[in-house]
């Protein structure tokens, strides 16, 4: 479903049809994957989950934010991470490298504008709800902002893996 809503050369879903989909895949990704997982007590990392689609979908496309929300409640049986790496890139940064990367997408082909909006949309959530975002610099050259990363998750992962 995500691919339906990425791929320039399949037709183009609009707005809510696109968070629809995208709900629908994420109910079937909570529901086969990451729920029997957390029942097995185990540690769940993913990569894109609901704030993503209230980002590109509520705060780019324009969906309604209160829509966003209630789709992905019903979608994802309210489970929520309990933090979120949010890598962030100034906007000049990230359309140069998606100009370099090759291979592009939908949302890569989008205005300068409608990525703004997205990245605003992060800094809004992330400020939100800083005890459950942890914001890195992603500007820097790749291994470098995989070391921030993992140095931000490193205690989180300590608790988890050393219980008290």
């Amino acid at each position: 479903m995500r691919h339906l809503v990425l791929d320039p050369d399949s037709p183009e879903a609009t707005p809510i049809a696109a968070t629809l989909l995208l709900s629908a895949a994420r109910a079937q990704l909570v529901d086969q994957l990451i729920k029997p997982a957390l029942a097995a007590g185990k540690l769940v990392i993913v990569d894109r989950y609901a704030d993503s689609t209230l980002t590109y979908q509520g705060f780019g496309h324009g969906v309604e934010l209160d829509t966003v929300r209630t789709l992905t409640r019903i979608a994802t049986h309210g489970l929520r991470p309990d933090i979120v790496i949010y890598v962030d890139v100034p906007l000049e940064v990230g359309l140069r490298r998606v100009e370099t990367r090759g291979a592009t997408n939908r949302l890569d082909a989008e205005s300068a504008a409608f990525h703004h909006r997205v990245r605003s949309g992060y800094l809004q959530l992330a400020q939100d709800e800083p005890e459950r975002w942890i914001t890195v610099d992603g500007s820097a050259a790749a291994d470098l902002v995989h070391r921030a990363v993992l140095r931000a998750i490193e205690p989180l992962l300590a608790r988890e893996t050393n219980p008290v």
